[in-house]
């Protein structure tokens, strides 16, 4: 038994007061009590059609995708286990590797595209043109939207004038 005994609950119960309770609480004086304690959302409107929530079967969610799980897992039945309990190990064994081969399958390809981006950057002169080149429509797509007619200028070019002589340029111009 400890030296201080009965005393430990006696400095406490005299600290806290005679019921129990600390002299300072509750804080502040009771209206502000009251206004803490009034319904927060006493004016808020909620309509009951918008907490029903309906369930697709269909889709999945991005933590199953992630998991690699089957969108039918949830249906299947039950198997009946009649001592084959070996065979359910083998399947969970070959489902776990399945999933560890998706997993580093995964990591390879986006240590590929990080690579490749690496390599466009590393072009010092362009820079890396893959957004660009996703945001741009294909050729064969401007293309096939049909060509317009090249308009033949009038006017002749810089080029022309210059190999004209000085009569015919002041007659164009």
């Amino acid at each position: 038994p400890s030296p201080l005994g009965g005393l430990r609950g006696t400095g406490r119960r005299a600290a806290l007061g005679p019921q129990g309770l600390s002299p300072h609480w509750p804080p502040g004086s009771a209206s502000e009590w009251a206004f803490m304690n009034t319904d927060v959302f006493a004016g808020t409107k909620i309509d009951p059609s918008a907490l029903v929530q309906k369930l697709d079967p269909d889709t999945r969610s991005v933590a199953s995708i992630r998991r690699g799980e089957n969108v039918w897992s949830a249906y299947s039945v039950p198997r009946i286990r009649t001592g084959a309990t070996h065979a359910h190990a083998k399947e969970k064994l070959k489902l776990r590797r399945e999933r560890w081969l998706q997993k580093i399958e995964a990591i390879k390809l986006a240590e590929q595209k990080r690579k490749a981006e690496r390599r466009r950057r590393a072009t010092v002169v362009v820079g890396d043109l893959q957004p660009l080149k996703d945001a741009l429509p294909e050729l064969l797509e401007l293309e096939a939207g049909g060509r317009r007619p090249v308009r033949v200028s009038r006017r002749p070019r810089p080029a022309e004038l210059s190999r004209m002589s000085a009569a015919q340029r002041l007659q164009l111009l």
